[in-house]
């Protein structure tokens, strides 16, 4: 999970640092969600593929299954329905002295069998995968507006 606080030393958000704050989140789901997809939407193995594969996701087959890609996690598109349904989303709060917040994910009634597992099936965490693959460049997003609204200010630094 990526989390973000941001508080004053005045006592209050100031309307330029709530506005920052929205725009940091923006700019960074629209990182996190474009490598979501691209880790969800795998096409190079049909439903008989897997099958013939002896199912490579299995539980019998260890904890990460099969090794079929690098990171295990990645999930092939079929019906699509994960693609659909799964987003990142805000998850902000902003109260009077600061402003608060994390990237939440919302899912489909069945794409949690992916992401959770099942008896059969093992739990492939491909939205914290595919967060940790962009976290670097989330940061960044983060250090960049932060040092442009607060440039050449004592200690204004992140």
């Amino acid at each position: 999970m990526i989390e973000f606080k941001f508080k004053s030393y005045e006592g209050k958000v100031s309307r330029g640092l709530a506005v920052m704050a929205r725009k940091m989140v923006k700019r960074s789901l629209g990182v996190a969600n474009k490598n979501f997809k691209k880790n969800i939407g795998l096409r190079d193995h049909s439903l008989a593929d897997l099958a013939a594969l002896d199912h490579p996701y299995a539980r019998r087959h260890g904890e990460t299954g099969k090794s079929l890609h690098d990171p295990y996690w990645m999930v092939h598109k079929q019906t699509g329905e994960l693609a659909s349904a799964g987003v990142m989303e805000p998850i902000s709060v902003e109260t009077s002295d600061a402003v608060t917040g994390n990237f939440g994910f919302k899912m489909g009634d069945k794409a949690i069998y992916i992401v959770a597992g099942t008896s059969k099936m093992i739990p492939r965490p491909v939205v914290w995968g595919s967060l940790g693959q962009v976290k670097g460049e989330v940061y960044a997003i983060f250090r960049e507006e932060f040092n442009n609204r607060f440039k050449g200010q004592a200690g204004a630094k992140i």
